[in-house]
Parts: structure tokens; sequence; C-alpha cells
């Protein structure tokens, strides 16, 4: 899991690439000098990588003796000429859906994988915590793999033991540090991994969604140390995490389609990735939501739409009031019946919700009807939320049978026009 580039003192270029083609353009030897006299710790210029899709016997064969040509051995193109640059101390996180990229550009990054066409540049020493379990062997204890990373990076063997007890505190893995890695679980790899990369403060450290494994402690003491410890440091992360994004990153690279398509601010670039998520997604408030139902269906959600202040629309600010109109089939005699709405995360977690009688009390009739439930949206982070919502017989919101829910009815955005201080930001008043 750690990659590691040898230690040098100072700051000191690293170049991976390969001649580009006529079209393209490398970096010259005057913008890499320029590069390590200026505060530029990663250069990506014209990259370009492209992939053989041996996926079958006769590509692998036309593959195996040379015969390269397209129409017998496809191609699949990842990246197509993207450039940026990052700066000494900078965070930048990079954004993207599956495949378009991201994991491919870190890899090229740190040393791990050839770009086809291009050029990068990195200036200092480089930490890495790509797939997981990549980069320890198996058979080895956690402390034989941390000691061997120590080495591959030229640390002196004097130094290696005292550095081993800082990885043992920070990974608080106690015992288990003389185990072999084969017995982790995903959370003890990457509690070795972080506290082996970061022991040394590399120049530039590259994270790939490794901090999504594991408990929420550990994560928020890793994110503590990036803040904190490691500030002078370049970071570089992936993750689908957005509120870790907007808190720590203070720059987002957007990915897609091999092309980047979005360089700036991370609340402005959550906006841009959560529009890109929504035209790749077939869940819609006017798709076919019968796939969605669970319950006896009795009284059944004939059909729902939602108004986000006073307009149709799924992106929703602090404040904005949500008004959700439900169309009820009531199978059954009139009765009295119970709303409930649930808003969770991308992970499926539940942030909020609430359930009330209908209509406040009053009875449902048989047949077709329609009720509307409505809340404000409170000060919730950016990203991306699901709402749920449902009917259940009964008068009272603790003891109800349920009739209908619809899982994930609609799918919305959350922006915030202020710094988001955790999942939700309240009213203060300073005195």
């Amino acid at each position: 899991m750690p990659i590691f580039g040898r230690r040098r003192s100072g700051w000191s270029p690293r170049s991976v690439s390969l001649p580009c083609s006529p079209r393209l353009s490398s970096l010259p030897q005057e913008s890499r000098i320029f590069m390590m006299l200026s505060d530029t710790a990663v250069s990506v210029r014209s990259l370009f990588k492209t992939y053989k899709l041996l996926n079958n016997p006769t590509a692998q064969l036309c593959n195996l003796v040379g015969l390269n040509n397209p129409r017998f051995v496809p191609r699949k193109e990842v990246l197509k000429g993207i450039s940026f640059d990052v700066r000494q101390g900078e965070n930048v996180g990079i954004l993207g859906i599956n495949g378009a990229g991201k994991s491919t550009l870190l890899n090229m990054i740190a040393g791990m994988s050839k770009p086809t066409a291009g050029e990068i540049v990195t200036n200092g020493t480089i930490g890495a915590i790509l797939e997981l379990g990549a980069g320890f062997h198996h058979e080895l204890s956690g402390r034989q793999n941390a000691e061997t990373a120590l080495m591959l990076q030229g640390i002196d063997r004097g130094k290696i033991p005292e550095l081993v007890e800082r990885i043992v505190e920070f990974s608080e893995l106690g015992a288990d540090l003389d185990s072999k890695t084969r017995t982790y679980s995903s959370g003890m790899l990457v509690r070795l991994a972080f506290a082996t990369a970061c022991v040394v403060n590399p120049d530039i450290f590259i994270v790939d969604e490794a901090l999504a494994v594991g408990d929420a402690r550990f994560q928020q003491k890793c994110y503590d140390f990036l803040l904190n410890d490691m500030s002078e440091s370049t970071l570089i992360l992936i993750s689908h995490d957005m509120a870790a994004i907007t808190a720590i990153c203070d720059r987002v690279i957007i990915l897609n389609g091999g092309h980047v398509v979005f360089d700036g601010h991370p609340a402005q670039g959550v906006l841009v990735y959560n529009k890109i998520i929504q035209s790749s997604s077939s869940m819609s408030a006017h798709g076919d939501i019968d796939l969605r139902k669970t319950g006896p269906r009795d009284i059944d959600i004939a059909s729902v739409s939602m108004l986000v202040a006073g307009a149709e629309g799924n992106m929703l600010r602090d404040g904005d009031k949500i008004e959700i109109t439900c169309n009820l089939d009531n199978k059954l005699d009139a009765t009295n019946l119970i709303a409930a709405f649930k808003v969770t995360d991308v992970r499926g977690q539940a942030v909020f919700g609430q359930s009330a009688l209908v209509g406040g009390g009053r009875i449902v009739p048989s047949g077709k009807s329609t009720f509307a439930l409505s809340f404000d949206w409170p000060m919730l982070a950016p990203g991306q939320y699901c709402i749920s919502l449902g009917i259940g017989k009964g008068r009272h919101t603790s003891i109800s049978k349920n009739q209908c829910w619809i899982q994930n009815a609609f799918e919305v955005t959350a922006v915030m026009n202020q710094p988001a201080h955790g999942f939700f930001n309240v009213p203060m008043v300073v005195a």
C-alpha cells in the first residue's frame, strides 16, 4: 500500500516521461529548471494513458507476437492530454466518476505506472497510499513491512527502530504489529500504511480513497494529522466524501471523459461533480418509482412530485422550503395515515427525517386523494443526498403499519453559502 520515493536532502526533481508524438509538447529543460526554483511540486503536461484491451484470445495472441495494430488489439484511452500544476503545500482533491482515470493518474504521479505520452515532473520525496494492501508482503509482519519500507527510502538503519516505534504509536496496532499482515483486516492495513507513509513527512503525499476504510475515529485522526503535522507538505487526495474534500482541500480537479473539466474552488467543484453524477445516474424523480416501492400498498403512493422554493429542481440551499406532493390510491376504508420522510447520504446513512399525521389527523378517504408534506432544508454539508418517503396506517407516529415506502424517491444536491463545519452547521449568536 505505501509507495515511497528515495529520500534526498532538499528539493530535487523526479521525472517520469515518454517521448511525445508530434502533436504533443513535452516539458522543456528550461521549464524543469524553473520548476525547481519555483513553488511547483507536481507538473503534468499533455498526459495520455492508453490501455490495451486483451480480453479475447485473438488480441492476446497478436500482442504476444508483437502485432499491435488497433484492429487486432483494441485500445482504451483513459487520459487524453491533461495538464495541470500543483504548488508546494497545496491540498488538491481529484474527483470523477468510476473509470474517469483518477487512480491511473495518481499511480503515474507516484511512479508506479508510465504514461503513454506526455510528462510528469515531481519536486520532492513522495509517499503514497494506493491500492489496499499494495506494497506489503503478506507473509511478513507489520513491523517487518514497515522496516522494509523505511529502508527502501534510504533511511539510516540506526534511525529505523525509533521510527518504527512512532509507527506503532500512531497506528495503535500494539502487539498486532508483529503478526503477519495476511491476518490484518482492511482497517488494520490502512492504519499501518498511513503511519508508515507519514512517519518521515514526505514532501508530496498521495492518498487514493484509502481513508474511506476503517473506523471513524482513526479517519479523524488521519485528517487532523494531514491538516496540522503535514501542513507544509503537498497532498493529492481521491475521495468520494464531499465533506472531507471541502474541509481539507484548497482546490479540486475533476476528470471526466479523459479530460480535466474543472479546476478550481472545492465548493464550486462539488456542484460540478454532482451534476456529472446526476447525468450518469438513471435515478430520477420522474422515473418509474414502482421499482423502489416496498410494503403491501393497499394504500399506495401512485405518484410524487417535489418543489424547491416554489419551483421544480433538485439543487437545495439551506432555508429552502421543500414541498413534496403525494397522490394516493386507497383501496381500503377511510383511515388515519402517518407520513414520513428520511434523508440519507451517499453511503445510505440516515442524516435526518420526520413523521407526522397526514392532515393533522384528518381521515384519508377511500379512492384517490392528495396530501403534501413540507420542511425547510437545514444547513447541511454540501454533497449528494437521497430523500425517501412513505405512509403508514395508524393514529400515532410511534405506532403505525407501513403501507408504502419509496426508497430514494428523489436524488438531490445540497449546496451551502458558507464553509461546512461538519455534517450540519447551526445558527450561533456571539454576545
